[in-house]
């Protein structure tokens, strides 16, 4: 199960695309940045993963988006684990079915960290269903008067 959603991160990060849609300002606290990044991925459509993953960078630091660029040097490739176009089908297929709600938060300065339930499913197409439940606690930084979150556990959720 944890492999699969592994997998599923993975393709997401290096899916990456066009897209767009809302981002951090400035005037958004920490906890208003996570709930509007768990917003976009509780409605993801994954057969759109590059619009996705266009839409969740925004919400990103820049070491993450970083990690997400270098990433895509090795997008589709999978290790011979499946071909772009097995990769596509399989997206299709999966379907986030998830509740968040964010739990807690403290700020220090320039960082910052907001605690999250995740609970729910993840549809993995011939692969069944897979529960969720999980409690994280995702670092962020101010970066440019913006919070971001910056924490490698938020890209495989």
């Amino acid at each position: 199960a944890v492999v699969l959603i592994a997998v599923i991160g993975l393709l997401l990060w290096q899916m990456g695309g066009g897209g767009g849609g809302g981002a951090p300002s400035a005037s958004d606290s920490p906890e208003d940045v996570v709930n509007g990044y768990l917003e976009i991925l509780s409605s993801a459509n994954l057969g759109d993963a590059e619009g996705l993953v266009e839409d969740i960078k925004p919400f990103m630091c820049a070491e993450a988006q970083e990690q997400i660029d270098d990433s895509l040097d090795d997008a589709f490739n999978m290790g011979g684990i499946m071909s772009e176009e097995e990769a596509a089908e399989f997206m299709e297929s999966v379907d986030f079915n998830i509740d968040y709600e964010v739990t807690g938060s403290s700020e220090d300065g320039d960082t910052a960290v907001v605690d999250v339930d995740i609970t729910g499913s993840i549809v993995l197409g011939e692969f069944g269903e897979e529960p969720i439940d999980q409690t994280m606690s995702l670092d962020m930084v101010r970066e440019d008067g913006k919070w971001l979150i910056c924490d490698s556990a938020a890209s495989i959720m």
